[in-house]
């Protein structure tokens, strides 16, 4: 499996991949390809923000949003990918644990996937109101200056 992730600059993003499974997967290249493209954008987004001054608020393992907000809409591709994502790339302790908290969610309760909050394991593939999360809407997830 061959999987590259997102770095801190726009130039410096890259798409997932997973070559095989894109073969096997039409639409799999088309969700990799959304993400590629909300990535650079938040990218942009984020550089955009240090120029002038300000950083993000949050950094990677943050939680907040996961257990605060309830309802993230997710488009029927992104459940697809999701479900093959849990299926066919977790493994381990980390999936047995997963499956439990999806068994069990209900509708207020912190986000099933937040076990992976401290490791990029479930990062890959995710709903894309999870990845922009702190830019839509106006709000501002630069809070302090640098």
């Amino acid at each position: 499996m061959s999987k590259s992730k997102t770095n801190t600059s726009s130039s410096k993003t890259k798409r997932l991949t997973f070559p095989d499974d894109e073969k096997v997967h039409p639409w799999l290249s088309t969700l990799l390809e959304a993400y590629y493209i909300v990535d650079k954008g938040i990218a942009q987004a984020i550089e955009a923000e240090r120029k002038k001054g300000k950083w993000p608020a949050c950094s990677k393992g943050c939680t907040n949003c996961c257990r605060v907000l309830k309802d993230i809409p997710v488009y029927p591709l992104e459940v697809v990918g999701l479900s093959w994502y849990v299926t066919e790339k977790i493994t381990g302790p980390g999936r047995e644990t997963l499956m439990k908290q999806l068994e069990s969610h209900k509708k207020h309760d912190p986000c099933p996937f937040l076990i992976f909050s401290a490791s990029d394991e479930a990062h890959g593939v995710q709903a894309v109101q999870c990845l922009r999360q702190a830019l839509r809407r106006g709000r501002r997830p630069f809070l302090h200056k640098a």
